[in-house]
């Protein structure tokens, strides 16, 4: 757990410093571990969307499995009996904690031969505000590596690519195509 400790980062079995340190929470189902050498204590939650939280694993996870099947965050806020706000911060954990994975475990020197790239407008607010989605989809796979919420602007343009350029391996040569919008130039 801690960076500075002479323990950190061994994954081997029979070489350990940690112990457990009780339970904590409001129905005690939070396990706590605790370091022998450096003394530092922390929850099993560490490094995980639910850290912090003192709501049940359960309960969460039920929550996003709703959420996940289609149904809108009033009715879960009714049937779960948990504040609107409160399911919409955990689905805004869970969507940043995605993309930390996506980022650092998955789309790491991704090779990519035809890249597709394209925006779609869509109406928020009862059609007062226009959004374009920008989006670069591998031609083969269909697999989307970058997106982008924003107006329609050069600049949203090189967010988008600049995007795309993070996630692709040293030395890959793309082909794209688009729909001819001048930003992309």
């Amino acid at each position: 757990m801690n960076p500075l400790c002479p323990y950190f980062g061994i994954a081997d079995p029979t070489v350990h410093a940690l112990v457990s340190n009780g339970r904590r929470g409001i129905n005690r189902d939070i396990p706590y571990f605790k370091c022998q050498a450096c003394g530092w204590c922390k929850s099993s939650r560490l490094n995980t969307p639910m850290y912090h939280l003192k709501t049940s694993l359960y309960q969460v996870v039920m929550v996003m499995h709703a959420l996940s099947e289609g149904l809108d965050i009033s009715a879960a806020s009714r049937i779960f009996g948990h504040h609107h706000s409160t399911i919409s911060r955990w689905l805004e954990r869970e969507g940043q904690h995605s993309v930390w994975l996506h980022e650092r475990l998955f789309f790491r020197a991704v090779e990519v031969g035809h890249l597709q790239l394209d925006e779609l407008v869509t109406r928020v607010k009862k059609n007062a505000e226009r959004v374009w989605v920008w989006t670069a989809v591998s031609a083969r796979s269909k697999l989307i590596l970058a997106m982008h919420l924003g107006g329609r602007t050069i600049g949203d343009a090189c967010c988008l690519l600049h995007q795309v350029s993070f996630f692709l391996a040293p030395g890959c040569l793309l082909v794209f195509s688009s729909d001819g919008l001048n930003q992309y130039f």
